[in-house]
Parts: C-alpha cells; sequence; structure tokens
C-alpha cells in the first residue's frame, strides 16, 4: 500500500471539497475504507485542476451505489457487474 502524505494540498475547488468531505462521512458511518484512486491522484499530485473523483471502496460497490447516490439525490449505473465496476453520478 502507497501513503500520500498528508501536507499535500490538492487543488479541489470548494464544490469537491464539500463533496469529498460528504462521501467520507458517508464511508465512515458504514464502516467503509475508501481510498481515493485514478485521476483524482494523478492530477492532485501534478498540480492540476482536479475535475473528477475516483474512488476505491472496501465494500461491494454495487451494493453501496443506491445509497451513495440517494444521499446526494443522483444515479447510477452498473459499468461492468462482474468486476463490480459503478458509476455514481454526483453533482
Amino acid at each position: 500500500m502507497v501513503t500520500v502524505p498528508m501536507d499535500i494540498d490538492f487543488p479541489l475547488d470548494e464544490h469537491l471539497r464539500g463533496l469529498v468531505a460528504g462521501l467520507s462521512q458517508l464511508f465512515e458511518s458504514r464502516g467503509v475504507a475508501a481510498y481515493a484512486t485514478g485521476g483524482f491522484i494523478r492530477d492532485g499530485l501534478r498540480g492540476s485542476s482536479v475535475k473528477d473523483l475516483d474512488v476505491s471502496i472496501d465494500a461491494d460497490p454495487c451494493s453501496l451505489a443506491p445509497e451513495i447516490a440517494g444521499a446526494f439525490g443522483r444515479s447510477f449505473f452498473v459499468m461492468d457487474e462482474d468486476r463490480r465496476l459503478v458509476r455514481v453520478l454526483l453533482p
């Protein structure tokens, strides 16, 4: 496992910071470990503007996606059920 030092300040706008905070609360309240992945990490480490959020979780995303989408009043779809890939369309 790679741990990113917490003193790195990702260039997140206020909206994305609020979204991250809301997701963090949701995952924590369910006892689900969540990890930022993909382009979110790449762009943040480059100092580029972060436009989206990719998250990997230690739970079944197909089961949790309806709850995440519902908490934000949004929708989701299963991209690949066999590989347990889900996209939640957040504001």
